[in-house]
């Protein structure tokens, strides 16, 4: 997880700098490439290590968590943005968050 996060965030990290739209839309693509790589590896291992009739709760509890990020973060992106005047804020933050987590991984 660490070897595509760390990347993808830093690739976030460098949206807040680009010179031109395309530039920033590449820098994106890039990192969403990279962010999502390890999903299914570690979707594979909670299965692996849960009991057959556990699965499908264990799964639908990890898919609910993820979702619930998702969901909540644009309300707070718009949040920071709005109190701190600048759209790179929350990608700042989001950055941060993210290196910090894999950092403490």
């Amino acid at each position: 997880m660490v070897f595509t996060h760390i990347p993808a965030s830093l690739f976030l990290l460098t949206v807040t700098v680009a010179p031109t739209f395309p530039a920033a839309a590449a820098l994106l693509l890039v990192r969403e490439g990279l962010v999502e790589m390890d999903v299914p590896t570690r979707t594979s291992y909670v299965m692996a290590v849960v009991q057959d009739d556990e699965r499908p709760f264990a799964s639908g509890v990890t898919h609910l968590v993820r979702m619930t990020g998702w969901a909540m973060a644009p309300a707070i992106a718009g949040l920071a943005a709005g109190s701190a005047g600048s759209l790179a804020v929350p990608l700042w933050i989001g950055a941060g968050m993210k290196i910090t987590y894999d950092v403490l991984l």
